[in-house]
């Protein structure tokens, strides 16, 4: 992608009760261009992510996307959920 903005929204983050680990939750809205088209783009979705916590802070341990769209944007969601990729 040549651009990209990701919004991150309504963010959860539950923490175990060792204080070692923790689950975040994020909701996505993120408008892009491609790069080889230069076609705009509408990607949405909720990150379900692992964190842990060492010496020097908490880091992801994973991070997992699951999208509930890719859409060009002439098209919106409605119309086109999940368009192709285009291989490069």
């Amino acid at each position: 992608m040549s651009f990209a903005i990701h919004h991150i929204t309504n963010s959860a983050i539950e923490v175990a009760e060792d204080n070692q680990s923790a689950r975040g939750r994020w909701y996505l809205l993120q408008t892009a261009t491609l790069n080889e088209s230069n076609q705009a783009v509408w990607l949405t979705g909720c990150y379900d992510d692992e964190l842990i916590c060492d010496d020097s802070g908490w880091k992801f341990k994973r991070v997992r996307l699951k999208s509930r769209f890719f859409s060009p944007y002439e098209d919106g969601w409605a119309a086109t959920p999940f368009m192709e990729i285009p291989s490069v």
